[in-house]
């Protein structure tokens, strides 16, 4: 038995009128999602089953019906009176899905759902379920109608069909329904952006090229109760194009953008603050461009491209759908952040049922360790969303490379919630812009430094000058009390793609660390290297260690078998480094290994920030033996011994050498191609300057001519 129609009446505080500047304004349904919370006790009392036949129905579980809206042609009409939406008279919000009822063995399809907005419809539904007491809103700002009831209930008609006509009555449970809407004709609808927006400027002088930002994270979907200790979730998104050129949107290749998403929490332990990333997911990929305008008046039709000062929504249901023909859910891995170039089909974007899904499948996940309130009293959580595409990062010009792939993260503050086993996430503040979460730790806290770090990469295009990729250091020290402080170090790989593999902290040879230590998060859901629908690989997950060596902390990833599937500081992704010390805080550099080798490029850079005060023992250098030289051979030192100081050590002469000689200042290593034989042994004296202190060392050198004959004299050298 099918279901024709669920009716929706108008809304009388929508429809009230003013008397003059009356327009018209046509919408199409772009793009949503309807929920029914479920009465689940209701449900089990009278043996009834209910599902969807979404094909991502992995998004409802046993408590929340998910029905994807379906976009639509057929427009919504709303009034305007001067240039104030006044309501809808009229419009239907229709549903990919049908909605299956079961009880005992008769299942009945419930299909054609549509809820009719505004005088659409106001006739009673006479059979499968009604709504009732509606309620519609228009949120301007996201161009979205909300509808909620507080009843779903079952008709006379479907109760008698499921035999049992004390059924008819009976609330299934408490509807909502979001539908983001297209502007389609009529009169011009009014800006949804404020006079307050946080970026105000980009709408007066846009950036140059595309430049695709998260203008704002504008939901979230929890998906009820954890599997194997792990909780999912997923952020709405809404894009904005800040630049002047248009953004390509296009489903059918490669280029459009891939959105991940992350969840971070920032707490306090021991009396020292930790933000760390806990959770992350698979990448949502664009498929078609709404022209909203909540960052910037928009010029564009969309579609295929995100216009100029245009924006596009998407729901979190959207973002968390897992498997779909066009705008499913694709893994990190198979994406290059820094050109923006992935792979098309993306890996796992089929949905013929080869890979296997539950509720937390590619989604965020997040362990439920890290959102117990008894076990993270006061913990603060924050969202956070990118966007990664091709046009964006390698746009030039005139051979000027942009920096428009580095505001692709914004981030928001969220509210958990814990209602029995499951965890709720919920938006509150506002959006932060073009900022990954990582900052929110010194919006939090002044006192911690944040650094930005270039990483050498592969240009591209070529001769493009697109050669760097975006780091982003963020380091304090707490004093904990009886000259003992903690150091705590956050690094987030916002778009390199040669990724991060060791982290070396300067602590000098008198100092001992204790309490070393590292925080990463999970890869899942199969986004490794190698990983295939039959055989599912995730990242290898091996804990850095960490140790004191050579004057420093260390920390250095441990390498997989194959070495692409080892734990690197990927793109989008946050580690931490942590350890005490008995010594206070001053500022210098810190060095990050890379991961992926590349020839002519440097494998590690310095980061100026927070590292422990070293003491500075008496620097002292060699002794270095007096030696000879012959006359008719280039001649090299050894490398001379420091001890004292602080290095890295700087190497020079003290005076003037003999002509031809030169020392490496990076170490101390002489070189003579030419020696000359005339007269007294050269007195040289070299000179090691580090961090806290410089000493120096004089050593004769002699010259032979052939081997036995009698040392040449020369005239004493000046130094």
């Amino acid at each position: 038995m099918g279901l024709k129609r669920l009716t929706l009446s108008a809304v009388a505080t929508l429809l009230c009128c003013h008397a003059s500047a009356f327009a018209v304004v046509l919408w199409t349904s772009h793009h949503g999602e309807t929920r029914i919370a479920l009465n689940r006790e209701l449900l089990q009392k009278a043996g009834l089953t209910i599902t969807s036949d979404n094909p991502d129905d992995a998004a409802s579980t046993s408590d929340t019906l998910v029905i994807e809206v379906a976009p639509d042609r057929i427009p919504f009409i709303m009034s305007l009176n001067d240039g104030v939406a006044n309501g809808f008279s009229e419009g239907l919000v229709r549903h990919l899905a049908n909605v299956r009822i079961s009880r005992g063995s008769q299942t009945l399809a419930l299909t054609d759902l549509i809820l009719g907005i505004g005088d659409t419809d106001s006739r009673p539904s006479m059979s499968g379920l009604a709504i009732a007491a509606p309620a519609v809103s228009f949120d301007n700002f996201h161009r979205a109608i909300g509808i909620a009831a507080e009843d779903v209930t079952i008709t006379p008609n479907l109760a008698t069909l499921l035999g049992d006509p004390d059924l008819a009555g009976a609330s299934i449970g408490r509807l909502t329904s979001e539908v983001f809407l297209a502007w389609s004709g009529g009169e011009l609808p009014p800006p949804n952006y404020t006079d307050d927006d946080p970026m105000p400027r980009a709408c007066a002088s846009p950036n140059l090229g595309p430049d695709v930002i998260v203008g704002d994270i504008q939901g979230t979907a929890s998906y009820g109760a954890p599997i194997g200790g792990i909780s999912a979730f997923s952020l709405g998104t809404y894009s904005c194009n800040i630049g002047n050129v248009p953004v390509r949107w296009q489903s059918g290749n490669n280029l459009h953008p891939a959105i991940p998403q992350s969840i971070y929490r920032y707490k306090t332990v021991n009396g020292a603050g930790r933000f760390e990333q806990i959770g992350a997911s698979w990448c949502k990929h664009g498929f078609t461009a709404l022209s909203d305008t909540i960052c910037c008046p928009c010029t564009g039709p969309g579609g295929s491209q995100l216009g100029v000062g245009c924006a596009d929504p998407y729901t979190a249901g959207r973002n968390g759908g897992q498997l779909s023909t066009t705008g499913g859910l694709g893994p990190r891995f198979d994406i290059n952040a820094h050109t923006g170039v992935f792979t098309f089909p993306y890996p796992f974007r089929n949905t013929n049922g080869s890979v296997p899904v539950t509720s937390i499948t590619r989604r965020i996940q997040v362990p439920t360790t890290d959102l117990d309130p008894a076990q993270n009293a006061g913990a603060l959580y924050y969202g956070e969303a990118q966007y990664v595409t091709q046009d964006d990062a390698a746009w030039n010009n005139s051979g000027i490379w942009s920096l428009n792939a580095n505001n692709n993260c914004s981030y928001r503050r969220l509210l958990i919630t814990q209602s029995g086993s499951s965890y709720n996430a919920a938006i509150t503040a506002s959006t932060v812009r073009g900022d990954p979460a990582i900052k929110a730790w010194k919006a939090n806290d002044p006192a911690v430094t944040e650094t930005n770090l270039d990483t050498p990469e592969i240009e591209f295009p070529a001769n493009s000058g697109n050669k760097v990729g975006r780091v982003v250091l963020s380091a304090k020290a707490t004093d904990l009390g009886g000259g003992v402080y903690h150091y705590e170090y956050a690094i987030f790989n916002m778009n390199s793609d040669r990724s991060i593999s060791s982290v070396s902290i300067p602590l000098g040879a008198s100092l001992t660390a204790t309490n070393i230590g590292f925080h990463d998060v999970a890869h899942h859901s199969g986004d490794g290297f190698g990983s295939t629908p039959t055989a599912q690989i995730d990242y290898d997950g091996t804990d850095w260690p960490g140790a004191q060596s050579g004057g420093a902390v260390n920390w250095t990833m441990v390498n997989a078998t194959p070495v692409e599937n080892s734990n690197a500081l990927r793109w989008g992704t946050m580690y931490n480094f942590r350890f005490d010390v008995a010594a206070p805080p001053t500022t210098g550099n810190i060095t990050l290994g890379m991961f992926k080798p590349v020839a002519g490029l440097a494998d590690s850079v310095a980061a100026n920030t927070v590292i422990p005060s070293v003491p500075c023992d008496a620097l002292v250098v060699g002794p270095i033996a007096d030696t000879s030289a012959s006359c008719v051979a280039a001649w090299t030192s050894p490398t001379p011994n420091v001890t004292g100081g602080l290095p890295p050590y700087t190497w020079s002469f003290v005076g003037t050498p003999p002509p031809g000689m030169t020392i490496n200042p990076n170490t101390g290593v002489i070189s003579w191609p030419n020696p000359r034989a005339n007269g007294v042994p050269y007195s040289i004296t070299v000179r090691a300057a580090g961090s806290c202190g410089a000493g120096t060392d004089t050593f004769l050198l002699a010259v032979r001519c052939s081997p036995g004959s009698p040392i040449q004299l020369a005239p004493p050298q000046p130094g």
